[in-house]
């Protein structure tokens, strides 16, 4: 499992073949005073493609993906974001979407914080899950006309200036197997 950046974009490789990739729009996102953050941000990031940052007038929102050796063949991936100095503000929201790459008609499966997708007939399957302890989520997953992941926190938090919000986890790892090996290891996540 390698993972880099695809505009912004988590893009998972296992074995050199894609499992994920930009679909356009953007992989991650907030509310923050009722308005999408970023809507239209600068980006920037690091060499290895482990941290994108947005930059917007309300503050920065980081998107990092980094290893989880506890469980195999996953990365952990966190949101967070800094306020701005100049007032207090409202963070109501947050998604993280992954797409994965899948041909048409591909086998997919979701329940409450799973989703995976099947990136070629018997596999390899691309396994996305969301947790916290705090934050309120749901999930979303579409398959029309491109697989798309979405993960949404319900949270809430108040930020004066300069404060910041960690945005619960997700997960994404890869089973070498068809989805039906794919749902066993939702039993070993837990």
């Amino acid at each position: 499992l390698t993972t880099s950046r695809d505009r912004g974009w988590p893009a998972v490789t296992w074995g050199g073949a894609p499992l994920s990739r930009s679909i356009g729009g953007l992989a991650a996102s907030v509310t923050v005073d009722g308005k999408p953050v970023p809507s239209d941000a600068a980006v920037g990031g690091d060499a290895e493609g482990s941290r994108v940052a947005y930059q917007s007038e309300a503050g920065v929102l980081a998107d990092l993906i980094e290893p989880f050796d506890r469980f195999p063949n996953c990365v952990a991936r966190r949101l967070t974001f800094e306020n701005a100095k100049d007032k207090q503000r409202d963070l109501t929201g947050a998604d993280l979407r992954v797409a994965p790459v899948a041909p048409a008609g591909a086998k997919a499966w979701q329940a409450q914080s799973f989703a995976m997708v099947e990136c070629s007939p018997g596999g390899p399957t691309l396994c996305v899950a969301f947790t916290s302890d705090e934050d309120h989520w749901g999930r979303q997953l579409g398959m029309d006309p491109q697989p798309v992941v979405t993960h949404h926190s319900n949270a809430t938090w108040r930020l004066p200036p300069g404060g910041t919000a960690t945005i619960g986890t997700q997960y994404l790892w890869v089973v070498d197997g068809d989805l039906e090996k794919a749902r066993a290891s939702a039993q070993d996540w837990y």
